[in-house]
């Protein structure tokens, strides 16, 4: 599994979210 974080200065919600794989192209598959 690759976990995927995000990071934002602005006020918003922020999540984080575990996908089995990244790929170059394409929507990644993923459970949140």
């Amino acid at each position: 599994m690759v976990r995927i974080y995000t990071l934002t200065l602005a006020p918003s919600l922020d999540s984080a979210t575990i996908t089995p794989q990244i790929y170059p192209e394409g929507k990644l598959r993923c459970s949140a």
